[in-house]
């Protein structure tokens, strides 16, 4: 996922994260919805709150995409141009 849409999209996993992982304490669940869990967070931990394991997850993807786009260099660099669409899948299934 690019760096922009992470910043983007990580607030709501980790709200969708806290909202699954809730164990009921005297019978009631901690969060009721999400617009509930975001106004807990951020009273309790403001918006870092939000990020809590950003960095984490943007370092453990860090070598499926080197993987990823390095077998793509790779492949393109083996597959002669003007292969046409089989050598475009061949590409696609070497990344």
């Amino acid at each position: 996922m690019h760096p922009m849409s992470s910043q983007c999209a990580d607030p709501f996993d980790t709200l969708k994260a806290r909202l699954q992982v809730q164990v009921p304490e005297g019978g009631r669940l901690q969060y009721r919805s999400m617009s509930d869990a975001l106004w807990q967070v951020l009273r309790s931990d403001g918006i870092r709150g939000l990020y809590r394991g950003f960095s984490a997850a943007a370092v453990g993807g860090l070598p499926g995409n080197a993987a990823y786009f390095g077998g793509y260099e790779l492949s393109r660099a083996l597959v002669p141009a003007g292969s046409g669409a089989v050598g475009d899948m061949a590409v696609g299934a070497g990344a």
